[in-house]
């Protein structure tokens, strides 16, 4: 069986993100006809990448630690189950949007994408190859309760400019959350990365995303509502609209949970509260002891109004910053 000389992402997309040796952009069919293992483990994946184990499991997907026999380098293969590619399910079509719009954002505090090839010979399973991240999500970073201090601002700022960077692309991310944020521990600190873009879709109507927007389309019909009830904005829970500012306000949410230890009443409880005059989520935020700064941060990202949001990533790095100077390193919010 040939080889395909064409990637389906664009050679030039791709180009920008990878270094001259990971840009390897055939897509290549596997000839191999029975699965090594009823996880796949050993087998090889586009006669390049050796399957080494399982790190994450869904009822849709699957998600690999994967040999790259070409730059011997370990990366995350992330792919739908074999039974869910065998009858031709949505999300083999939603990966393949998740790397097209992977492939549009750069930034040191995004995943990168690193290749998508196909596993099959009838092209039903996609494997998008990303970057392998030695890391942990943030919510189980949240258990430390240091995190509450200096050490979260710096998260919180690193997770800012990743939002930016989205949106610069012309992209709303649609699904931030803790899980999907991976912090590691690297020389110069801590770095975090902005992961799982199954969701995202074009923040606006753009010629050159035109291909994006339909495919995303297509998936967000038979995904609805689709996400984390805790984390979504009002907007995109009653009405469905995906704007840059319902990203700002899922990062209201997160730091909510990061910095007061839970996170606020959801959507639908706290529009009923507003309805009877008994939402009471500004005056706890303002109440809660930490910082001024920060607690403007929380409060106005969390505004229902997308016109009173705060959604300016200046002014949010701005108020983070001086939130950071009014605590020591090793300062606890709220731990006693």
């Amino acid at each position: 069986m040939g080889d395909y000389s064409d990637s389906v992402l664009d050679r030039r997309e791709l180009s920008e993100h990878t270094q001259p040796e990971d840009a390897f952009c055939s897509i290549k069919i596997s000839h191999r006809r029975k699965r090594p293992s009823r996880d796949g483990l050993g087998a090889v994946v586009a006669g390049r990448y050796v399957i080494l184990d399982v790190i994450g499991r869904g009822g849709m997907g699957i998600v690999y630690r994967a040999r790259d026999l070409k730059t011997d380098r370990i990366v995350a293969l992330k792919a739908p189950r074999y039974e869910r590619a065998r009858h031709g399910t949505d999300f083999a079509q939603r990966l393949i949007c998740e790397a097209r719009a992977l492939a549009r954002v750069v930034d040191p505090n995004v995943v990168r994408v690193l290749d998508l090839v196909f596993e099959d010979a009838q092209q039903r399973r996609p494997v998008v190859v990303l970057e392998w991240i030695d890391g942990t999500p943030l919510d189980h970073e949240m258990e430390e309760p240091s995190v509450r201090g200096r050490r979260g601002i710096e998260i919180a700022m690193q997770l800012v400019q990743a939002i930016s960077a989205v949106h610069r692309a012309g992209l709303v991310h649609r699904d931030v959350k803790p899980s999907n944020v991976c912090v590691s521990r690297e020389r110069d600190g801590h770095c975090v990365r902005l992961v799982d873009f199954g969701l995202a879709c074009p923040a606006q109507s753009q010629k050159d995303a035109e291909d994006l927007a339909s495919c995303v389309g297509n998936a967000r019909r038979a995904s609805v509502f689709m996400g984390s009830a805790s984390y979504m904005a009002p907007e995109s829970m009653l009405d469905g609209r995906d704007t840059p500012s319902a990203d700002y306000f899922s990062f209201g949410v997160l730091l909510h949970e990061l910095f007061l230890g839970s996170r606020p009443r959801p959507v639908l409880e706290r529009l009923h509260c507003a309805l009877y005059g008994d939402d009471e989520t500004d005056a706890c935020v303002r109440q809660s002891g930490i910082p001024l700064p920060l607690a403007r941060v929380i409060s106005e990202t969390l505004q229902w109004n997308t016109n009173s949001r705060l959604a300016d990533s200046r002014e949010i790095l701005s108020l983070l910053r001086e939130a950071s100077r009014e605590l020591p390193p090793a300062h606890e919010i709220g731990v006693d």
